[in-house]
């Protein structure tokens, strides 16, 4: 805790019996004193309460979350992966087919797929750009006249 946090005092009542057992744990712990045994009992306890947001356990539990999605993601990236080397490769084998060029040069090979994928990929961004402006330039449009209000 740092010079400049507030405290606040907090006084609790106690049974004989359970001031006995506090005694006990801070000898055997080594706790400087009952105030300070409290106060490690009860970060504890609060840390250990899952659905309390600034508990270390709450922050576990998001930070698990988050790794499983990312673990989910990565998996799903693999999956892609692969699937995209099983299309290069149908794909160079249409390109031998196409071009008659069984006996083709396997850097030539390469550069054929490369440039049949780089075709596509170009006419995917020149039609992606196409909707981007429409989906624009209808939104502008839609700012300079918007819908009539209904009347009440």
């Amino acid at each position: 805790m740092t010079k400049d946090t507030a405290r606040t005092a907090i006084h609790i009542r106690v049974s004989d019996d359970l001031l006995t057992l506090i005694d006990q744990v801070r000898i055997a712990e080594k706790h400087s004193s009952r105030a300070d045994l409290t106060r490690t009992a009860l970060r504890q306890f609060l840390d250990n309460q899952g659905d309390q947001v600034g508990s270390r356990r709450h922050f576990t539990k998001s930070m698990d979350k988050r790794m499983d999605r990312l673990e989910r993601m990565m998996m799903q990236m693999q999956t892609n992966q692969s699937a995209l080397m099983i299309l290069v490769a149908q794909l160079n084998t249409d390109i031998l087919a196409a071009t008659g060029k069984e006996n083709l040069n396997p850097a030539d090979y390469v550069q054929d797929a490369f440039n049949v994928a780089q075709e596509q990929h170009d006419n995917i961004q020149n039609r992606s750009s196409q909707v981007l402006a429409t989906l624009i330039q209808k939104s502008q449009q839609a700012k300079k006249n918007p819908p009539p209000k209904p009347e009440e």
